[in-house]
């Protein structure tokens, strides 16, 4: 069963509403509060599917009744009751932030949206949950980066873009609003004895990637890279996308050199 909170003075037209979500088959218990101290004290422990609001009361409307929820990160569907209400006024209150609104005279209006509010939410919740979510991978993939000295890559033929992740950066010592991820930097970066070499591997088996190189750090330094990846092939057979990653293999591949002069 819905819990709705009500904030209305008038008890018929409390009834009215009542009468208006039975008549719609929506189960819902109505908690009515008819002034800003009782509607306080009810958002106080907030148990509500919904909140429906009464444009004016005296002293306190429904707007103020909307900022009071906002202060208390209370994020659920708003719907404003009102005897009327001008076109642009209700242009105003849509805009900061009420779900929906319904005249008390077309009470026709108020089952439809409160379904429509309701499934509003559940997309938008669906939606919050789904971004957690990246977001966690996200993290998760950023410390495996950190730990394993890698990054990911992924370049678009139609857009001719090239997407870094973070790791990328760290790897190539460049920060990502001075360096541009054109293919042109990227090869400048590799050493020149590589570049040849790396260039004729990627375009001998259009269908992987995996080669070791050096890049030039800004410090004259070395670093070697090891990457791996996948071309994406049309049926026409032109490159679409390559994506793969780079890891940071200095340590091993110096590690590997001592142990082979040795």
């Amino acid at each position: 069963m819905l819990k709705i909170l009500y904030l209305e003075d008038s008890e018929i037209d409390a009834k009215l509403i009542r009468r208006a979500l039975q008549g719609d088959d929506i189960h819902a218990a109505c908690t009515v509060v008819p002034s800003k101290q009782e509607f306080e004290a009810a958002i106080e422990n907030f148990d509500f599917n919904l909140v429906f609001a009464d444009y004016r009361l005296p002293g306190f409307d429904a707007m103020q009744a909307l900022d009071l929820l906002k202060a208390r990160k209370i994020d659920v569907p708003f719907i404003l009751i009102s005897g009327a209400i001008g076109e642009e006024r209700a242009a105003e209150v849509l805009k900061a932030g009420v779900t929906d609104y319904v005249l008390k005279d077309h009470l026709a209006r108020l089952g439809p949206a409160v379904v429509r509010a309701l499934e509003e939410e559940r997309k938008r919740t669906h939606q919050k949950e789904i971004e957690k979510e990246i977001q966690r991978y996200t993290h998760l993939w950023s410390d495996a980066e950190t730990l394993g000295k890698m990054g990911a890559f992924r370049w678009t033929h139609m857009s001719d873009t090239i997407y870094w992740t973070p790791g990328m950066y760290r790897i190539f010592e460049v920060s990502p609003g001075g360096f541009i991820t054109t293919i042109k930097n990227i090869i400048e970066k590799i050493h020149p004895e590589d570049r040849e070499r790396v260039i004729r591997q990627a375009n001998t088996d259009p269908r992987s990637l995996n080669s070791i190189f050096r890049i030039q750090l800004q410090d004259e330094g070395l670093k070697y890279l090891r990457t791996q990846g996948t071309f994406t092939i049309s049926e026409d057979g032109n490159i679409e996308s390559v994506q793969g990653i780079v890891q940071d293999v200095t340590v091993q591949y110096m590690a590997e050199e001592a142990g082979r002069l040795l």
